[in-house]
């Protein structure tokens, strides 16, 4: 469609830590700021992800509990394979 702006954020390329602290290390937190301007400008997500131990990957879950305020009453459709 012409009028969708869509952008990919492959969590792969994004090198994100598989578990989070409160706190994360000065290193983990750029890596973390890298992609919140992209989940803060989006207006909804679709998310493809595969299945892992009857769930999503980690990397996954901590990017959404990270960027609570980002998914926040934003629409979000997950399609999973596995």
């Amino acid at each position: 469609r012409d009028d969708l702006d869509i952008t990919v954020l492959d969590l792969a390329e994004a090198d994100l830590p598989t578990a989070l602290s409160y706190e994360p290390a000065p290193e983990v937190g750029t890596v973390l700021a890298r992609v919140t301007p992209q989940l803060e400008s989006a207006e909804a997500f679709v998310v493809i992800t595969p299945e892992y131990n009857h769930s999503f990957p980690a990397s996954l879950k901590s990017l959404i509990d990270w960027h609570f305020t980002q998914w926040q009453a934003k629409p979000v459709a997950f399609v999973s394979y596995g």
